[in-house]
């Protein structure tokens, strides 16, 4: 695991001694065709986090439902997507 990874885990791990608020959605977005890679990682995320969302693309409002959905605060963690995002700019 990277030491990227092992930051956020970290931080989903404390996130009562970290954050003032609690989320209303934690949304964990990977690269696409990634998933599979990161099964035992993302089973101790949602030992963290038993409602985390996990999504597989470079995330955008209204693909995860964020431009309809009233409930705040949110969390949105994007991993290891600065090259597609800066090239679907």
């Amino acid at each position: 695991m990277s030491g990227k990874s092992r930051i956020i885990a970290k931080l989903l791990k404390h996130k009562k001694e970290i954050f003032s608020a609690t989320f209303a959605r934690i949304i964990y977005s990977l690269p696409k065709g990634t998933l599979h890679l990161k099964t035992e990682y993302l089973s101790e995320l949602r030992g963290y986090v038993e409602n985390l969302e996990v999504i597989e693309s470079v995330p955008s409002f209204p693909s995860i439902g964020l431009d309809l959905d009233p409930q705040f605060p949110k969390l949105l963690i994007v991993e290891d997507q600065q090259a597609r995002g800066v090239s679907s700019i």
